[in-house]
């Protein structure tokens, strides 16, 4: 588990990739990684100058071979970092974990998922922490 870790680590992107990649190695097949960032858009990570790297869903997703297989299939942008750095991570899980007022405000029915998307965003402070589970894949 990687809790409040990875955003302070590859403050350069080689030595970022060389974390995934070594995150990578250490682990068998099918293992699970979990990791728990604070969203990039929040004070707790733009507030601590030893947060380095924003985590998020779609960055993680550059080490899928799946997807990078896809999206080269399919002339996309996206960079196969998967493909280039010969790694393997599926996101099986991630979750938004909500700051105050928003998880109460959902949570009593004031208002809906989609309010919440809508404020995430056009507002700072809506989305405290991320949680993502990775299964690695070799």
């Amino acid at each position: 588990m990687l809790n409040h870790v990875l955003e302070h680590l590859g403050a350069t992107t080689e030595s970022y990739i060389g974390i995934i990649k070594e995150i990578w190695r250490v682990c068998r097949n099918a293992a699970t990684v979990t990791i728990v960032v604070p969203h990039p858009r929040h004070d707790d990570f733009l507030g601590d100058p030893t947060h380095v790297r924003p985590v998020t869903a779609p960055g993680l997703e550059l080490f899928n071979r799946k997807l990078n297989d896809l999206w080269i299939r399919g002339g996309f942008a996206n960079t196969p970092l998967a493909i280039y750095h010969g790694v393997d991570f599926e996101i099986t899980a991630a979750e938004m974990r909500l700051d105050e007022p928003w998880s109460s405000d959902l949570e009593q029915g004031k208002i809906d998922q989609a309010a919440v998307a809508q404020a995430a965003r056009r507002f700072n402070n809506v989305i405290k922490e991320q949680h993502f589970i990775l299964k690695v894949i070799k």
